[in-house]
């Protein structure tokens, strides 16, 4: 009986995700446009401006911000260095603009680095170290169109991002 149990457990180890793969949704990845990160400034709020192709299947988009840092510090008393660290922060067109399908997102330059330290700090805490130093070494950005309604119900949403777009050397900030 042990030997069946076991057997069964190793099965739907192996198996069920096999099975539980993710299809891609039906919304292609955008295109960056040919600026596709702009500087501008909105009500004198100094901002950037992300900018694609629009995708005829998309009602809205994602764009993803993200990076790695590398991380000195410590892990439980253990003095560590050079620990690389992923992290990521969205923002939907829906959040940041009056008409959610638009191909482009304006984002105060304030409000992007808040979000930015604030992903990193948290990937940081999340990786256990604590009095970190840190060094950015990678970051770019990503984009995907979103189409969340269906006439039968939700659609999927793990649309395909575009190609990464290189975000450094970035400006220091002040």
């Amino acid at each position: 009986m042990k030997k069946v149990i076991l057997m069964l457990a190793v099965v739907s180890l192996i198996a069920v995700p096999s099975f539980a793969k993710k299809q891609a949704g039906d919304v292609p990845a955008p295109l960056w446009a040919a600026e596709p990160v702009l500087p501008v400034e909105v009500e004198e709020v100094d901002s950037v401006k992300f900018d694609w192709q629009d995708v005829e299947e998309a009602e809205k988009y994602s764009l993803d911000i993200c990076g790695m840092v590398l991380v000195d510090g410590v892990i439980e008393d253990l003095d560590v260095e050079d620990v690389e660290v992923e992290w990521c922060v969205s923002f939907g067109t829906s959040d940041w603009n009056e008409d959610m399908s638009d191909s482009e997102i304006i984002i105060p330059l304030e409000d992007l680095h808040i979000a930015i330290f604030a992903a990193i700090d948290e990937a940081i805490a999340n990786a256990g170290i604590t009095d970190a130093e840190d060094t950015l070494v990678e970051m770019y950005a990503k984009v995907k169109g979103l189409d969340p309604h269906a006439e039968n119900g939700k659609k999927r949403q793990n649309n395909e991002f575009s190609t990464p777009l290189n975000l450094l050397p970035h400006p220091p900030v002040d």
